[in-house]
Protein backbone atom coordinates (compact mmCIF):
# COMPACT_ATOMS: atom_id res chain seq x y z
CA UNK A 1 0.00 0.00 0.00
CA UNK A 2 1.16 3.51 -0.77
CA UNK A 3 0.01 5.81 2.03
CA UNK A 4 -0.26 9.59 1.95
CA UNK A 5 0.06 11.88 4.96
CA UNK A 6 -1.63 15.26 4.48
CA UNK A 7 0.16 17.02 7.34
CA UNK A 8 3.05 16.00 9.57
CA UNK A 9 5.61 17.62 11.83
CA UNK A 10 7.61 14.39 12.10
CA UNK A 11 11.00 14.53 10.37
CA UNK A 12 12.40 12.88 8.36
CA UNK A 13 9.23 11.85 6.55
CA UNK A 14 8.74 8.12 6.10
CA UNK A 15 5.88 8.28 3.60
CA UNK A 16 4.52 10.47 0.87
CA UNK A 17 3.57 13.42 3.02
CA UNK A 18 3.29 17.16 3.32
CA UNK A 19 5.90 18.12 5.89
CA UNK A 20 5.20 21.24 7.92
CA UNK A 21 8.23 23.47 7.48
CA UNK A 22 9.45 25.72 10.27
CA UNK A 23 10.46 28.24 7.62
CA UNK A 24 13.23 26.32 5.88
CA UNK A 25 13.05 24.76 2.39
CA UNK A 26 13.10 20.96 2.09
CA UNK A 27 13.89 18.59 -0.81
CA UNK A 28 10.48 16.91 -0.61
CA UNK A 29 6.87 18.14 -0.49
CA UNK A 30 6.32 20.65 2.28
CA UNK A 31 4.01 23.42 3.42
CA UNK A 32 4.96 26.74 4.95
CA UNK A 33 2.89 29.46 6.55
CA UNK A 34 2.30 31.61 9.58
CA UNK A 35 -0.02 29.99 12.14
CA UNK A 36 -2.34 32.15 14.23
CA UNK A 37 -0.22 31.93 17.38
CA UNK A 38 2.63 33.58 15.46
CA UNK A 39 0.49 36.21 13.75
CA UNK A 40 1.99 39.62 14.25
CA UNK A 41 5.36 38.19 15.27
CA UNK A 42 6.69 37.08 11.87
CA UNK A 43 6.78 38.97 8.59
CA UNK A 44 5.18 37.04 5.75
CA UNK A 45 7.58 38.50 3.17
CA UNK A 46 9.62 35.26 3.20
CA UNK A 47 6.65 33.25 1.91
CA UNK A 48 6.93 34.40 -1.70
CA UNK A 49 10.31 32.70 -2.19
CA UNK A 50 8.94 29.46 -0.75
CA UNK A 51 5.85 29.55 -2.92
CA UNK A 52 8.07 29.59 -6.00
CA UNK A 53 9.89 26.46 -4.81
CA UNK A 54 8.46 23.40 -6.62
CA UNK A 55 8.73 21.40 -3.39
CA UNK A 56 6.48 23.86 -1.57
CA UNK A 57 3.10 22.40 -2.47
CA UNK A 58 0.84 24.18 0.04
CA UNK A 59 0.48 27.28 2.17
CA UNK A 60 -0.10 26.50 5.82
CA UNK A 61 -0.74 25.80 8.42
CA UNK A 62 -2.59 29.07 8.84
CA UNK A 63 -5.94 30.19 10.15
CA UNK A 64 -7.50 31.26 13.43
CA UNK A 65 -7.20 30.12 17.02
CA UNK A 66 -9.47 31.39 19.77
CA UNK A 67 -7.37 29.78 22.48
CA UNK A 68 -3.72 30.53 21.72
CA UNK A 69 -3.71 33.17 19.02
CA UNK A 70 -3.36 36.91 19.38
CA UNK A 71 -6.41 39.15 18.97
CA UNK A 72 -8.62 38.31 16.01
CA UNK A 73 -7.92 41.58 14.20
CA UNK A 74 -4.24 40.63 13.88
CA UNK A 75 -5.02 37.03 13.00
CA UNK A 76 -7.45 38.24 10.35
CA UNK A 77 -4.90 40.56 8.73
CA UNK A 78 -2.25 37.81 8.56
CA UNK A 79 -4.78 35.26 7.29
CA UNK A 80 -6.02 37.53 4.49
CA UNK A 81 -2.47 38.41 3.44
CA UNK A 82 -1.56 34.73 3.18
CA UNK A 83 -4.72 33.81 1.26
CA UNK A 84 -3.91 36.51 -1.29
CA UNK A 85 -0.57 34.74 -1.78
CA UNK A 86 -2.23 31.33 -2.04
CA UNK A 87 -4.54 32.66 -4.72
CA UNK A 88 -1.74 34.42 -6.56
CA UNK A 89 0.45 31.30 -6.67
CA UNK A 90 -2.50 28.90 -6.92
CA UNK A 91 -1.47 26.88 -3.88
CA UNK A 92 -3.79 24.79 -1.70
CA UNK A 93 -4.20 25.90 1.91
CA UNK A 94 -3.82 23.83 5.09
CA UNK A 95 -6.01 25.32 7.79
CA UNK A 96 -5.72 25.45 11.56
CA UNK A 97 -9.08 26.44 13.06
CA UNK A 98 -9.95 26.43 16.76
CA UNK A 99 -13.01 28.18 18.19
CA UNK A 100 -12.99 30.71 15.36
CA UNK A 101 -15.48 29.51 12.74
CA UNK A 102 -17.48 32.73 13.05
CA UNK A 103 -14.39 34.72 12.04
CA UNK A 104 -13.19 32.29 9.39
CA UNK A 105 -16.39 31.39 7.54
CA UNK A 106 -17.19 34.81 5.99
CA UNK A 107 -13.63 35.05 4.68
CA UNK A 108 -13.78 31.55 3.21
CA UNK A 109 -16.93 32.43 1.27
CA UNK A 110 -15.23 35.53 -0.18
CA UNK A 111 -11.66 34.39 -0.74
CA UNK A 112 -11.41 30.67 -1.45
CA UNK A 113 -10.01 29.98 -4.92
CA UNK A 114 -7.88 26.87 -4.31
CA UNK A 115 -8.47 23.67 -2.31
CA UNK A 116 -8.58 24.28 1.45
CA UNK A 117 -7.91 21.48 3.94
CA UNK A 118 -9.20 21.59 7.53
CA UNK A 119 -6.30 19.74 9.09
CA UNK A 120 -6.65 17.69 12.26
CA UNK A 121 -10.43 18.06 12.24
CA UNK A 122 -11.65 17.10 15.71
CA UNK A 123 -14.60 19.38 16.44
CA UNK A 124 -17.87 17.38 16.39
CA UNK A 125 -20.08 20.40 17.10
CA UNK A 126 -18.76 22.09 13.98
CA UNK A 127 -19.39 19.15 11.67
CA UNK A 128 -22.63 20.35 10.05
CA UNK A 129 -20.98 23.65 9.11
CA UNK A 130 -17.94 21.89 7.67
CA UNK A 131 -20.06 19.32 5.85
CA UNK A 132 -21.91 22.07 4.01
CA UNK A 133 -18.70 23.85 3.01
CA UNK A 134 -16.17 23.01 0.30
CA UNK A 135 -13.44 22.08 2.76
CA UNK A 136 -11.46 18.89 2.61
CA UNK A 137 -11.32 17.17 6.00
CA UNK A 138 -8.08 15.67 7.29
CA UNK A 139 -8.39 13.21 10.17
CA UNK A 140 -5.51 12.49 12.52
CA UNK A 141 -4.75 10.63 15.76
CA UNK A 142 -6.57 13.13 17.99
CA UNK A 143 -9.90 12.56 16.25
CA UNK A 144 -9.37 8.80 16.19
CA UNK A 145 -9.20 8.88 20.00
CA UNK A 146 -12.36 11.00 20.34
CA UNK A 147 -15.54 8.88 20.58
CA UNK A 148 -17.65 11.94 19.70
CA UNK A 149 -16.07 11.90 16.25
CA UNK A 150 -16.95 8.31 15.40
CA UNK A 151 -20.38 8.95 13.90
CA UNK A 152 -18.86 11.72 11.80
CA UNK A 153 -16.39 9.28 10.26
CA UNK A 154 -19.40 7.53 8.72
CA UNK A 155 -20.56 10.78 7.11
CA UNK A 156 -17.38 12.26 5.62
CA UNK A 157 -17.84 12.33 1.83
CA UNK A 158 -15.15 10.08 0.34
CA UNK A 159 -14.03 12.72 -2.16
CA UNK A 160 -13.22 15.13 0.71
CA UNK A 161 -11.27 12.75 2.97
CA UNK A 162 -7.59 13.01 3.90
CA UNK A 163 -5.56 11.44 6.71
CA UNK A 164 -2.57 12.75 8.68
CA UNK A 165 -0.23 12.14 11.59
CA UNK A 166 0.26 15.82 12.60
CA UNK A 167 2.75 15.90 15.50
CA UNK A 168 1.67 12.55 16.96
CA UNK A 169 3.93 9.47 17.08
CA UNK A 170 1.07 7.22 15.92
CA UNK A 171 2.31 5.45 12.76
CA UNK A 172 0.57 6.41 9.54
CA UNK A 173 -0.32 2.76 8.93
CA UNK A 174 -2.19 2.74 12.25
CA UNK A 175 -4.04 5.95 11.34
CA UNK A 176 -5.32 4.34 8.15
CA UNK A 177 -6.22 1.07 9.86
CA UNK A 178 -8.05 2.77 12.72
CA UNK A 179 -9.98 5.10 10.45
CA UNK A 180 -10.96 2.14 8.29
CA UNK A 181 -12.24 0.27 11.34
CA UNK A 182 -14.14 3.19 12.86
CA UNK A 183 -15.65 4.37 9.58
CA UNK A 184 -16.57 0.83 8.48
CA UNK A 185 -14.87 1.38 5.15
CA UNK A 186 -12.62 -1.30 3.64
CA UNK A 187 -8.98 -0.35 4.12
CA UNK A 188 -8.20 -0.71 0.42
CA UNK A 189 -11.01 1.77 -0.36
CA UNK A 190 -9.67 4.27 2.18
CA UNK A 191 -6.14 3.98 0.79
CA UNK A 192 -7.30 4.44 -2.80
CA UNK A 193 -9.59 7.36 -2.03
CA UNK A 194 -7.06 9.28 0.07
CA UNK A 195 -4.46 8.81 -2.65
CA UNK A 196 -6.87 10.19 -5.26
CA UNK A 197 -7.79 13.18 -3.08
CA UNK A 198 -4.20 13.89 -2.05
CA UNK A 199 -2.92 13.91 -5.61
CA UNK A 200 -5.81 16.04 -6.84
CA UNK A 201 -4.98 18.71 -4.24
CA UNK A 202 -1.20 18.65 -3.97
CA UNK A 203 -0.07 16.85 -7.09
CA UNK A 204 2.87 15.58 -5.04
Amino acid sequence: MHLYDCHTHIYPPTSTCIFQSNGDPYPHPYSVGIPPWQAGEISFDFLEAHLQDPYCVALGELGFDGLRGVEYSVQRHVFISQIHLANRFQKPVILHLVKAWHVFHPLMKKMQQTPWVFHGFNQPKLWEEVLHSDLFVSIGPGALRNPHMYRIFLEIPPHRLLLETDDDPMPLEAVYAEFSRLSRRPLENVVAQVEKNFLSIFGA
